[in-house]
């Protein structure tokens, strides 16, 4: 090996390659797309994944016949094959899945089949954060006339795990001075945020709805107190311990009809946010490609139209965050690698 070809860290000569003893691996010969065009001729090339930045090279590989051989590498993984010079990754070959049955799918932006793509998040959800969205499972929404909730009414109650912002319709027939969101006892909130809405008159227009923020327990007692689900910031968050009374929300201004509660529970932030701007890239020859740049008009979604179907894509937020992940979209849904 010489050390311009690879990586230092693959140069070590008492360790075994054990991957087929633990996934389905196979070996993979993939033809070169695009020589080498240094000063001398290439006879090792690299292996890479994407890692959530860059290519990084996984592993290495002879090249003969105008192919790169790679030996027992995983499947159910997206590869680039790639020449290593000094420190640079330099893609010679199109994107390509190695399916479970060891077959090869290369991944070519089309450019004469565009579709139109309805992306709902920048990163995949990870498990962490679904056991987080349990805390607002059995959330009851409550409207009273009196500060201890004596008799509330319950506009509804919380049956299951959300992921991102929710919009949960009411239609109030009697006017109400206080509103909350009231915890289940066996849950922990992790509520990010939550506002209410409604109208002075029954013919009126909707509105954000101000007042004073209430909640319980004491904010004084608790290092993520109900106050941060009112915050407008979704990074920050409303818990509690379990087994204890816990809730949040507003002594309105003026007594209101409820229209409507938009929640959200504690999350990675990573699925689409209203007002922010994204950037979806595709990529071409041996480099990302902007399909375009867009502002998001509604949580949760954002629709990119005339996209070349095939190809690998990343999406950002321009306006926030760090974490993006390496997609394929399939039967209208976002498949990550």
């Amino acid at each position: 090996l010489n050390p311009t070809d690879v990586p230092e860290a693959f140069f070590v000569l008492d360790e075994k390659d054990v991957t087929d003893q633990y996934v389905k691996a196979f070996d993979i010969s993939i033809p070169i797309k695009y020589e080498y065009n240094g000063e001398r001729k290439k006879k090792i090339g690299v292996i890479c994944v994407f890692d959530n930045k860059n290519w990084r090279v996984v592993y290495w590989g002879e090249i003969k016949s105008k192919k790169f051989h790679f030996n027992k590498m995983a499947s159910g993984i997206l590869y680039v094959g790639a020449y290593y010079e000094n420190g640079d990754i330099i893609p010679a070959t199109d994107p390509f899945l190695l399916r479970e049955d060891g077959t090869v799918d290369y991944c070519v932006p089309n450019e004469n089949d565009l579709i139109d793509m309805k992306l709902e998040r920048k990163y995949p959800l990870m498990r962490g954060i679904r056991m987080k969205a349990f805390g607002i499972v059995g959330m009851l929404a409550e409207g009273a006339n009196n500060s201890m909730f004596n008799n509330p009414t319950t506009f509804f109650t919380q049956s299951v795990r959300s992921y991102n912002v929710m919009d949960s319709l009411i239609n109030s027939s009697t006017r109400f001075k206080y509103v909350r969101l009231n915890i289940a006892k066996n849950r922990d909130a992790n509520l990010a945020e939550v506002e209410f809405y409604g109208k002075e008159m029954q013919d009126g227009e909707e509105k954000k709805l101000e007042g004073k923020v209430i909640g319980y327990p004491p904010s004084e007692e608790w290092s993520n107190p109900y106050q941060n689900a009112m915050d407008g910031n979704l990074e920050t968050f409303f818990e509690k311990d379990k087994k204890r009374e816990g809730w949040v929300g507003l002594e309105l201004d003026k007594p209101c009809y409820i229209t409507r509660v938009r929640f959200a529970p504690r999350s990675d932030t990573n699925f689409i946010l209203e007002g922010d701007t994204y950037e979806l890239k595709y990529w071409g020859d041996t480099h990302w490609v902007s399909a375009g740049i867009k502002v998001a008009e509604q949580y949760n979604y954002i629709n990119f139209k005339n996209i070349p179907s095939g190809a690998i894509y990343l999406l950002s937020n321009l306006s926030r965050g760090k974490e993006e992940r390496i997609f394929t979209y399939e039967n209208g849904v976002q498949v990550w690698w």
